[in-house]
């Protein structure tokens, strides 16, 4: 994978499991990767934590709805849809200027990323399971160039 990328600027959440494979893959590329919390994953608030089945026997339209596929949620006591587009929106205007200067690697969570991809044209990349990355590239327009899963031992 170090060669798909040498070069890049590689951005990350914050968040641990993000930063660490962040700092792996800056390991044979050279550099440290930069923070930004903007690619954190949405705040789920009361709904952090809980299984699905958690979920949907407090907040049953809630469930209802994600299981509908529909993510354009307010989490209760969390991060409202709303706010979550546009700090993701914001970020999606700041990576396309930064990526002017080459290559990007933005390493973040689903929901978020979902959402940058989104923004981007791209059909949300909720399919990808964890650990697995895609490349997008510009081209007319964008599109994932790339996709492949990334065994991790920490």
């Amino acid at each position: 994978m170090a060669a798909r990328v040498r070069g890049a600027q590689v951005v990350s959440s914050p968040a641990l499991r993000a930063w660490r494979t962040a700092i792996a893959v800056c390991g044979p590329l050279g550099g440290a990767p930069l923070e930004d919390a903007r690619l954190r994953e949405v705040d789920f608030g009361a709904a952090d934590g809980l299984t699905f089945d958690e979920l949907e026997a407090r907040w049953p339209d809630l469930a209802r709805r994600l299981a509908a596929g529909d993510v354009r949620v307010d989490w209760p006591d969390g991060e409202r849809w709303s706010e979550h587009a546009s700090r993701v929106d914001e970020l999606r205007r700041d990576l396309l200027g930064r990526a002017r200067g080459g290559p990007l690697l933005v390493v973040g969570h689903g929901l978020t990323l979902g959402r940058l991809a989104a923004g981007f044209g791209l059909a949300p990349l909720s399919p990808l399971a964890p650990a697995e990355a895609a490349v997008l590239e510009a081209r007319r327009r964008w599109r994932i160039a790339t996709r492949w899963r990334i065994a991790m031992r920490w």
